[in-house]
């Protein structure tokens, strides 16, 4: 049996102008994917412009 740590591996985020699924907004994301343990990641990133401006509290976190 593999490991879980072993891979393949993939991870997903999002950052966003607050924490309401139905107002706030994605500002960025990002696809981590790690094929097998020693490999190295394939990272994809996406900049996205909300359309409104991000609140001084999400960018504090």
């Amino acid at each position: 049996m593999t490991c879980w740590y072993e891979g393949p591996l993939a991870a997903f985020d999002t950052e966003t102008t607050g924490v309401d699924v139905e107002t706030d907004r994605i500002v960025s994301a990002a696809v981590v994917v790690q094929d097998a343990a020693g490999s190295r990641p394939r990272v994809t990133r996406w900049l996205v412009n909300p359309g409104v401006p991000v609140p001084a509290g999400a960018t504090a976190v």
